[in-house]
């Protein structure tokens, strides 16, 4: 258990990954210079510095897999994800087999135009790999980092509106309608600190939309991979779905999980055209049911009959 004070396991990646992605420029000049003054020493230098950074990437590859099952991937990020680790794997493995092959042998080795292309190579590899981590799953993302809430609070890194693949399973769905709710919940705070504009009011009802295509596909075929016999009570505390008050009506979990799926679809489809109108108060009311919804879908399929 994490009190606070302790580093986190997914944070030891991004801190790594500095050391590795540091001694780069050292290693291009040094050999840059030695093909240059045909130097043995500055040759050295570079074979050190190669051997010192393959060394600490494979350490942060390690703990980069560790945090790659570890974290918990929203919708928009999956991309930039995937670019990340095809990267990551090239620069790692073109980095040993280049420390390998400057290894051969004893005593410092010559250094000619295909090394210096080689380093190089290797460089640019690892630029874009650090790019891809740092600049759009970190910094921006959010992921890893606790304050963003591992994510679940920026805005996506690609817009999930633009996703026109069907969900591979009832958790990407879910991954989806989280970072749709993440972008409008931060859309909607930017605004009411700042001022609304229409950009702003587009992008939540593109998000909004995302939200509503998820919930329908969680409604029809989510809802199939709940168990359809074990009957229960659900309590009549629906946003606006749910059982009439005072009530107590015997469902299937599948039926809660259909009933809540379209009480999301039909939040997201009122925030969308809250925002079509340009209404930001609407917005504000309206974004804060699709929490409702989901709490109350939880609750009862989740947390309730765990407790049981």
């Amino acid at each position: 258990m994490n009190d606070g004070y302790l580093p986190r396991l997914v944070t030891a990646h991004p801190a790594l990954v500095h050391f590795a992605l540091g001694t780069l420029p050292l290693i291009v000049l040094a050999y840059a210079v030695a093909r240059a003054r045909r130097s043995e020493r500055w040759a050295f230098v570079g074979d050190v510095s190669t051997w010192v950074t393959a060394s600490l990437s494979l350490v942060a590859a390690a703990f980069g897999l560790a945090s790659l099952l570890a974290l918990r991937w929203p919708g928009g990020v999956e991309r930039w994800r995937n670019l990340h680790v095809g990267f990551g794997v090239a620069f790692v493995l073109s980095l040993v087999t280049f420390a390998f092959a400057r290894a051969r042998g004893r005593g410092p080795r010559p250094v000619g135009n295909r090394t210096l292309g080689a380093a190089l190579a290797v460089g640019a590899l690892g630029v874009v790999t650090g790019w891809i981590g740092g600049e759009q799953l970190v910094f921006r993302a959010g992921m890893g980092v606790a304050a963003a809430g591992d994510g679940a609070l920026a805005p996506p890194a690609l817009p999930t509106s633009t996703t026109s693949a069907e969900p591979t399973g009832t958790k990407d769905a879910m991954h989806r309608v989280r970072a749709s709710w993440g972008a409008i919940v931060t859309t909607t705070a930017s605004m009411l600190v700042d001022r609304p504009q229409g950009e702003g009011f587009a992008a939540i009802a593109r998000e909004a939309a995302a939200i509503e295509r998820a919930s329908s596909w969680l409604a029809h075929e989510g809802a199939r991979s709940i168990a359809p016999d074990a009957d229960m009570s659900a309590p009549s505390k629906g946003v606006g779905g749910g059982p009439p008050a005072g009530e107590v009506a015997v469902e299937t979990p599948r039926q809660v999980f259909e009933r809540w799926s379209a009480e999301l679809g039909d939040t997201a489809r009122a925030v969308r055209e809250a925002a079509e109108e340009r209404n930001i108060e609407a917005v504000a009311k309206t974004s804060g049911r699709l929490q409702t919804a989901c709490a109350g879908c939880h609750d009862d399929l989740r947390w309730k009959r765990a407790s049981r």
